[in-house]
């Protein structure tokens, strides 16, 4: 099995894919979802002609923060659907821009930048990513 390593990059607000298993591998793409759909084709390309598939393993690394109290972003066996709920919560230590009346932040499960007015704030909004739905709180 060849092992990919897929990592967030906040400054190039893209993931990134390299691999010690397939040399001159490395491929970006704005999804995690994106980037598994471009691996197996780049990675066939790379490897040494054969005529039996090659599995792969693509990992995702992507850093966090948890804050206490936070609310569950995942459905918990049994939980109601309002645990299902992503929170974005918004203040001023948060990454996100402002301009105007829009804000964009990331999504708190995908990481797809996600648009919302001022206006939207106390509400939810669907991400466009994932398409889950964001409680965006102040």
């Amino acid at each position: 099995m060849k092992k990919i390593i897929a990592a967030w990059d906040e400054g190039t607000r893209l993931w990134t894919a390299t691999s010690e298993d397939i040399p001159g591998l490395r491929a970006q793409a704005e999804t995690f979802e994106e980037l598994c759909e471009r691996l197996p084709g780049l990675a066939a390309g790379l490897l040494s002609a054969g005529r039996d598939p090659v599995p792969l393993e693509i990992l995702a690394r992507r850093r966090a923060l948890a804050y206490p109290g936070q609310p569950l972003s995942a459905p918990v066996m049994g939980g109601s659907k309002e645990a299902s709920k992503m929170t974005l919560k918004i203040d001023f230590t948060s990454q996100f821009s402002l301009s105007g009346n829009k804000l964009e932040a990331d999504c708190p499960k995908c990481g797809h930048r996600v648009k919302f007015t001022l206006d939207q704030v106390g509400g939810s909004i669907a991400c466009p990513g994932c398409k889950g739905a964001i409680e965006l709180v102040d």
